[in-house]
């Protein structure tokens, strides 16, 4: 494809993409972001408890 129809194509997508959504012990949204943050928190934390 052209640059042109690509840059169509990729409009096109990222509208009809859903977002996922979480919910945090069933009451607050988190969105993708903020559980890869959480996570990403947990495992340091649990690696230095490790090492300690």
């Amino acid at each position: 494809m052209d640059t042109k129809n690509r840059k169509v194509v990729a409009f096109f997508l990222m509208n009809v993409q859903e977002p996922v959504h979480v919910k945090a012990l069933g009451v607050a949204n988190v969105g993708v972001t903020t559980m890869a943050m959480i996570l990403k928190t947990s495992v340091s934390y649990f690696t230095f408890l490790r090492s300690v």
